[in-house]
């Protein structure tokens, strides 16, 4: 997902649920904040059924973010504030 940064006045925050989570590999996804130059700048890399990622930025562009699959599948929500 890529999301248009205009000016680093305010945080970035970035929630990842697993609705249909049901332990710590089922499934597990990670989350990950990737800068305009393409720099991975944050993470959440836990086992729960929520990851979040709380970032302050210092350049503004075009920011990535990118959700990966540790263990299992299924469906996630993702709120971006």
């Amino acid at each position: 997902y890529e999301f248009t940064l205009n000016a680093t006045n305010n945080p970035i925050a970035i929630t990842l649920i697993m609705p249909n989570w049901a332990s710590s590999s089922s499934p597990d996804f990670d989350v990950y904040l990737y800068n305009p130059s393409g720099t991975s700048v944050a993470s959440a890399t836990g086992s729960n059924r929520q990851e979040t990622i709380n970032f302050t930025p210092t350049v503004a562009g075009k920011y990535t973010i990118r959700v990966y699959s540790h263990a299992g599948t299924g469906n996630y929500f993702l709120d971006l504030s």
